[in-house]
């Protein structure tokens, strides 16, 4: 997932971690599938806020829009 990297890269003083916890898809439904991500975010240089996390979050639901044709719910 290049579109990651260089998120990553973009926000090097963090450490940015994705990973599914959860995922569903309806039995009689192949076009729909639900993921629950686990994202975590890290910094050793200070105490992360919400100002500096909803960007980034609103970064990665528009990555996987792009990508993934994904729905942030």
């Amino acid at each position: 997932m290049l579109a990651l990297k260089k998120l990553r890269k973009k926000h090097g003083e963090l450490q940015i971690s994705i990973t599914p916890i959860a995922i569903y898809q309806p039995k009689n439904d192949d076009s729909t599938k639900t993921v629950t991500l686990n994202v975590k975010f890290t910094s050793a240089e200070r105490t992360l806020e919400d100002r500096d996390i909803a960007p980034i979050i609103e970064e990665i639901a528009a990555i996987a829009a792009e990508e993934f044709d994904a729905a942030q719910v």
